[in-house]
């Protein structure tokens, strides 16, 4: 069993290892789910940095891609213009959650459409 010391010993070195190498500002809540990803999964064995490169590749697993945004727009003719869409794309944004901003922007479109003919 570690003692305190040690324990705390660790947990600093962690949080220092990872402090350093973080390249991600504003994102915090991130940072805390890499720091208890590391701490969970650290060993003497293990590089902190090859565990903060693990951590953010599995996030980015499902992220989306220029490419992925360019096939979006291509396929469903949509346009990612929309501040908000860009403002996700750029935040970790998955495939999914595009799709659904996307087809949500068309219905509103579409809504708003509806809704000035209806007076013709």
């Amino acid at each position: 069993m570690m003692s305190n010391e040690g324990t705390e010993d660790r947990i600093q070195r962690i949080v220092d290892e990872v402090t350093e190498v973080w390249k991600l500002p504003d994102r915090d809540d991130l940072l805390d789910d890499c720091l208890d990803f590391v701490e969970d999964n650290y060993s003497h064995s293990y590089e902190i940095k090859d565990l903060v490169i693990e951590f953010l590749s599995k996030h980015c697993a499902n992220t989306m891609s220029t490419a992925d945004l360019n096939e979006y727009k291509d396929i469903n003719n949509l346009q990612y213009d929309s501040p908000a869409i860009n403002h996700f794309a750029r935040r970790w944004t998955t495939k999914k959650d595009l799709k659904s901003m996307a087809i949500e922007d068309q219905e509103r479109e579409e809504t708003t459409y509806e809704e000035a003919t209806q007076g013709e």
